[in-house]
């Protein structure tokens, strides 16, 4: 049986799906060729925002089907970014 990194998961109609995996072993578990899937037929992986970066494994993304992100479009990703809020909440120690 396959395994993915993720789909896009759909609660909404304005439901932008994201996942960034960097800098992580993917194991063979994985279909390096096809990383990702589809929620249903009406949502595909490619409408949602699904990028590697510096991965490593057999596992990991290659090709057409596992977009990368660039060095510095992967600097951009930050914990503070994605998680700090509104209330000043620090998610880095």
């Amino acid at each position: 049986m396959p395994m993915y990194l993720g789909r896009p998961w759909h609660n909404m109609a304005t439901a932008s799906p994201q996942a960034v995996v960097g800098d992580t072993v993917v194991n063979s578990g994985v279909t390096a060729a096809h990383p990702w899937t589809d929620m249903t037929t009406d949502h595909s992986w490619t409408s949602a925002r699904f990028k590697e970066y510096a991965s490593s494994g057999d596992g990991a993304g290659v090709g057409a089907n596992a977009p990368q992100l660039t060095a510095s479009e992967a600097a951009d990703y930050t914990a503070q970014k994605y998680l700090v809020g509104t209330d000043g909440w620090n998610p880095v120690y």
